[in-house]
């Protein structure tokens, strides 16, 4: 034999050899992966069969575990949902039908599945009516939601009977708890109208209140449902006016509101601390956060006038600031500032006042004077020699100066001269122009 059939021979015998081996590694595999399956639909059986055995059908909830049987590890999914009919469903938040059905489907999977190997699912529908309904009352389902949109647990929820205006009328209802899945259930509630607040120490919600509350009507064997946004207030610190390096500048009082936007629309919350700055703000924590600047138009409108820096042409805002429930951030707000020198005066006539007025003709931003803002300093800001650097919402603006009781007298055009980006008109408006970090003359 020569060496070239010795060469094809071992050739042959590698090729057979490989092929049977693969064979057989790919039997092994598929008894392996048949074993783990049959073992898997009878943990999901056993979940199963748990979930109907269940006294509370209150207390049957998301779920995930895992378990370890013939050297595989097995991952156990159980996720659960109210439905009024076995083929929709709904949150505890939402849908107005008779709570009727828990629906519960299992999913398992298990370590070194095979690619392309479905998981072991099994579903039931649970009948809750002999359980829980009364035909002659209702039922009250409130979810609270978090930052994140995840249940909120631990939330106390208190329904109040009221009139149909809204009075109320006798005791509360006893006190419900969310669960781990932000749900909770007022059930057998007689029907009429309800008050519903919720409470957790430490919490707010989108609109910075601390209880918040939602009115209800509920007929007889039906449901109504209601769903928070709530969560442990982030703490925001403000620090207005420091965008120009070596310059501090006064700041307007508790007059000059902040502007907070986000997911859930523009919002001028409260301030926790501080008049002047900085500032503490108690928000609602969204993860992708707020962006912040100071000054406001008219919110009801929706519109956050030449304040916010996305409203001028090529504007851009800063970037989006947030912080953890329970946590807290700072945030520098940078704003316009304007040198004002008026000659020496009495200190008791050094207050000013910034009243917004309408944009000059071929301003980059539309003013805002509806309604008209007017912001004024906590204390006198002109010195005996009647200078002071002040810091002012961007947008269009005239100063007047006098007394603490009063100012009148307007302050003129040579008087004032932009720190930062803007001009100042021959009418005296001052625009402080937030695209330009400096001013660059006349």
């Amino acid at each position: 034999m020569s060496l070239v059939e010795v060469l094809m021979a071992m050739l042959i015998f590698a090729i057979v050899s490989t092929g049977l081996i693969y064979t057989m590694l790919s039997v092994l595999s598929l008894g392996r992966d048949s074993r783990a399956r049959q073992v898997a639909a009878n943990l999901a059986a056993e979940d199963i069969d748990r979930t109907r055995e269940e006294k509370n059908i209150f207390d049957l909830q998301d779920k995930s575990y895992s378990r370890d049987l013939n050297g595989d590890t097995f991952h156990v999914d159980r996720e659960t949902s109210w439905v009024s009919d076995p083929n929709l469903e709904f949150a505890c938040g939402a849908g107005g039908g008779a709570l009727r059905y828990k629906r519960v489907n299992i999913t398992i999977t298990w370590d070194s599945m095979r690619t392309g190997t479905e998981p072991v699912r099994a579903d039931t529908v649970l009948d809750a009516k002999d359980r829980i309904n009364d035909p002659t009352r209702s039922t009250l389902l409130i979810s609270v939601l978090n930052g994140e949109g995840l249940g909120s647990p631990g939330v106390s929820v208190v329904a109040q009977p009221t009139t149909a205006a809204g009075v109320p009328v006798g005791a509360a209802l006893p006190t419900a708890t969310t669960d781990s899945e932000g749900c909770a259930y007022v059930l057998k509630a007689p029907p009429g109208s309800y008050k519903v607040t919720v409470t957790k120490a430490g919490y707010v919600d989108i609109n910075q209140a601390t209880a918040p509350s939602v009115l209800l009507s509920v007929a007889a064997n039906a449901t109504a449902s209601a769903a928070f946004a709530y969560d442990r207030a982030a703490v925001y610190t403000l620090r207005f006016g420091n965008n120009v390096a070596g310059v501090t500048p006064s700041v307007p009082a508790g007059s000059m509101l902040t502007t907070f936007d986000s997911t859930y629309g523009p919002k001028n919350p409260s301030v926790s601390t501080g008049s002047n700055t900085p500032r503490t703000y108690s928000m609602f924590p969204i993860s992708s956060g707020y962006s912040i600047f100071a000054g406001t138009c008219d919110l009801s409108t929706l519109k956050t006038g030449p304040a916010d820096p996305a409203n001028w042409t090529g504007g851009v805002r800063q970037p989006e600031a947030a912080a953890a429930p329970g946590g807290s951030v700072t945030v520098e707000v940078p704003m316009g500032i304007v040198n004002v020198a008026v000659g020496p005066l009495s200190v008791t006539n050094g207050f000013i006042k910034a009243v917004a007025v309408a944009a000059p003709a071929g301003a980059g931003a539309s003013g805002c004077t509806t309604p008209v803002q007017t912001l004024t300093f906590s204390s006198a800001v002109l010195n005996a020699a009647g200078n002071a650097t002040i810091a002012l919402p961007y947008g269009f603006w005239k100063l007047y100066r006098g007394s603490s009781s009063s100012q009148t007298t307007a302050i003129t055009t040579a008087q004032v001269t932009p720190v930062t980006g803007g001009n100042v008109h021959p009418d005296s408006t001052v625009e402080l122009d937030p695209r330009s970090p400096l001013w660059e003359g006349p």
